[in-house]
């Protein structure tokens, strides 16, 4: 699961579904953004990246409720603007109504629209869709791009049909992953799962993970998918961990036990990479481990390039690493690292076009080498 979640809740629950990841150019990209959010946000270390932004796909106030309160927390805590993105015109001028009645100057915050987003190389469209008749032509979904996974986000909806063009027209088994709106008593305006469990029954059987968001009932919704192969329910920070508060020195906890019963991708940096930062034995396991995802080793780089060359030359050889993180690397002083790069199998061949033109020569000679087996 690419995509991490502070909240997987219907309406009136009180972990309001929103989700959130990173990028390798150390930005924290949000979907919607209720109180409930705000809380759990508040509660990060925010400061390490370089913009946030917040992703949304209706105005209901359980995606936007928190969206001004956060707003302000960066802007006053931080002194950062957050980077709000409205799916068309008419909503952002809705988000900006709604901004204004709550007591934020515009100047506080960045509104903008997802045409300004062409540059950004997760976001690729957004996909307007039904859901409620009082938001009619307002509310939407995203396709975007993390860590190599194509994510197909419903955002609320009623219906599949605005996304089937986008997990049909990819091979059987490509890296895609849907995140739908689905509610086990209710349906009209959301995707009830009974009527709809054949329809995710067959986009699960060309090997794309679905993943269950917007639950009106969490449990009655695993046990209606539990046998079923793909389809899951999304886990959130809190799902993901006892409700203790894990001190590694102290406790001596394994890192098997972590990885094999805690750990996903943000909040294990935010467990350990943040507060454990000088634990070396802890992150040179998880940079050797072949388990370890490409979000959680983009993650790294971010926060040990360039100082850490043992722990980036670990990712620089690791099986997970990402071609962006990969690219990264290859500006990288030491030449070990680059030459690491250049024998990733996951090098982009933008990458290793750039590198023909190193300053040292066996970097160079080894990109060239590298190029002509692949083309």
């Amino acid at each position: 699961m690419e995509l991490n979640f502070f909240g997987r809740g219907s309406g009136f629950s009180r972990d309001h579904t929103s989700a959130y990841f990173s990028t390798p150019n150390n930005e924290l990209v949000i979907i919607d953004c209720s109180v409930s959010t705000f809380f759990k946000l508040e509660q990060m270390d925010l400061s390490r990246y370089e913009k946030i932004y917040v992703l949304i796909t209706h105005t209901h106030g359980d995606h936007i409720s928190g969206l001004g309160l956060f707003a302000q927390y960066t802007f006053f805590t931080m002194q950062k603007l957050t980077t709000i993105i409205a799916p068309s015109d008419e909503v952002a001028s809705d988000i900006s109504t709604v901004l204004t009645i709550e007591g934020n100057e515009s100047s506080w915050y960045d509104l903008i629209t997802v045409n300004d987003l062409k540059n950004a190389p997760w976001y690729s469209m957004c996909i307007k869709t039904e859901h409620s008749p009082q938001l009619k032509d307002k509310c939407f979904g995203y396709i975007l791009k993390v860590h190599d996974t194509i994510i197909i986000y419903t955002g609320d909806t009623s219906t599949l049909k605005p996304f089937e063009p986008y997990y049909t027209s990819h091979p059987p088994f490509s890296s895609i992953e849907i995140y739908v709106d689905t509610s086990v008593y209710y349906g009209m305006i959301h995707l009830k799962l009974e009527d709809a469990l054949e329809d995710f029954k067959q986009i699960a059987s060309r090997g794309i993970k679905v993943y269950l968001m917007h639950l009106d009932n969490v449990a009655a919704a695993k046990k209606i998918v539990a046998d079923i192969p793909n389809i899951e329910i999304v886990t959130t920070i809190e799902s993901n961990f006892p409700n203790v508060n894990l001190d590694i020195d102290k406790y001596g906890i394994d890192v098997n036990t972590l990885f094999n019963s805690y750990i996903t991708d943000d909040i294990l940096i935010d467990m350990i990479i943040k507060k454990q930062k000088n634990n070396r034995d802890i992150i040179l396991s998880i940079a050797k481990d072949n388990s370890t995802t490409s979000s959680i080793l983009a993650r790294m780089v971010h926060s040990y390039y360039p100082w850490n060359l043992e722990v980036c030359d670990l990712i620089a050889k690791h099986p997970n690493a990402s071609s962006e993180t990969l690219a990264v690397l290859a500006k990288s002083c030491e030449v070990s690292i680059r030459l690491a790069v250049v024998n990733n199998i996951n090098t982009s061949l933008e990458t290793l076009c750039g590198l023909q033109d190193d300053s040292e020569k066996k970097v160079s000679l080894a990109a060239k080498e590298v190029l002509f087996k692949r083309i």
